[in-house]
């Protein structure tokens, strides 16, 4: 290949691979339905990542493990019938850490959640109080194959800032201090995703390899 190719090649996979995302990450506030003290936001985490294989992830964590008895007990997906645009209905697997047992229901009273959701993720009372919910240090998996498989992360995000929202999540937490329950909701962040240290480090050497070759072949050609 020509040093001048090369580079172009280069270049154009560090370029890519900027535009691609790692897992995309949420901002998460309270809903304040009540008066009553809520957990700091930054108890939890929300990412989703688009996988190879046409799928993605939502990926929802009860961070702090130590002084924090906080439990994720329902999580709410979609928004007013768009969630199911993205996803292919009846496709939703879960995984999960800890004891948690949890279930997928894509018929949801739209009673339950701060609005008209289309998949409602239950702990199942049946298996015990620690099943029923995402306890401190657990995180629970959700992921669903997406309807058009070039769907990218940068969709998904423009999704949840559309006019009518046409993605939104958000989650129900109880055992607040003082015994009380809150719903939060989440948002991506608004970042662009960049691609690991050790990939980028390999594509940026090669970009200067890339360069060096081609200040050769002009060094070359003028003498």
């Amino acid at each position: 290949m020509k040093p001048y190719k090369f580079l172009f090649a280069a270049v154009a996979a560090v370029a890519s691979m900027s535009a691609a995302a790692n897992a995309m990450s949420f901002d998460i506030f309270s809903l304040d339905t009540n008066s009553d003290p809520d957990a700091p936001a930054s108890w939890f985490s929300v990412d989703l990542v688009v996988n190879p294989g046409g799928t993605a992830t939502f990926s929802l964590s009860n961070l702090v493990a130590t002084g924090n008895s906080t439990k994720i007990s329902t999580i709410y997906m979609g928004a007013e019938g768009y969630f199911f645009g993205y996803f292919a209905q009846g496709t939703g697997s879960l995984s999960y850490s800890g004891a948690m047992n949890f279930s997928l229901n894509e018929t949801p009273p739209t009673s339950n959640g701060p609005a008209a959701w289309d998949v409602e993720v239950l702990g199942k009372s049946s298996q015990g109080n620690n099943a029923a919910t995402i306890n401190p240090g657990e995180t629970l998996n959700i992921t669903y194959a997406l309807t058009d498989i070039t769907t990218s992360e940068q969709d998904l995000y423009n999704a949840f800032y559309s006019d009518p929202q046409e993605l939104g999540i958000a989650f129900h937490v109880q055992s607040l201090p003082g015994g009380y329950s809150e719903k939060y909701e989440a948002l991506p962040t608004p970042t662009v995703g960049v691609p690991d240290g050790g990939n980028m480090a390999i594509l940026l050497g090669a970009s200067l390899l890339g360069l060096a070759g081609l200040r050769r072949a002009i060094t070359i050609r003028k003498k």
